[in-house]
């Protein structure tokens, strides 16, 4: 199992960061518009 990490690790660590960087992005974006794009009345 420590063979596999050591040789696979980017591949994990890789998607991992590309999303918490993608959550923050969007989590800047909708504070500089006040979530006003984000917001959606379903009823």
């Amino acid at each position: 199992m420590s063979r596999f990490l050591r040789e696979n690790w980017l591949y994990i660590v890789i998607p991992i960061v590309v999303v918490i960087s993608a959550v923050v992005v969007l989590l800047v974006l909708s504070k500089g518009d006040s979530g006003a794009t984000f917001t959606y009345d379903v009823f």
